[in-house]
C-alpha cells in the first residue's frame, strides 16, 4: 500500500513547488501511516477524523 497523499506532499515540499501544505483525513482509521510519512515536514499539517467506535 502506498500513501500518495503524504508522498506527494513530501516530493512538493522537498522540490519548493508550495510552502504549506494542509491533508485532511476524514477515514474511518486513525492517519497514522500520514502522521509517520509527514514526520520532520513542520510545513505539513495533517488533520485526522475517524471512527472512534470502528477503530480500536
Amino acid at each position: 500500500m502506498f500513501n500518495d497523499l503524504a508522498v506527494a506532499a513530501n516530493r512538493l515540499i522537498e522540490e519548493g513547488d508550495v510552502s504549506r501544505i494542509l491533508i485532511l483525513d476524514f477515514d474511518v482509521h486513525q492517519g497514522d501511516g500520514t502522521v509517520v510519512l509527514k514526520s520532520g515536514h513542520s510545513d505539513i499539517f495533517t488533520l485526522s477524523t475517524h471512527a472512534e467506535k470502528n477503530f480500536p
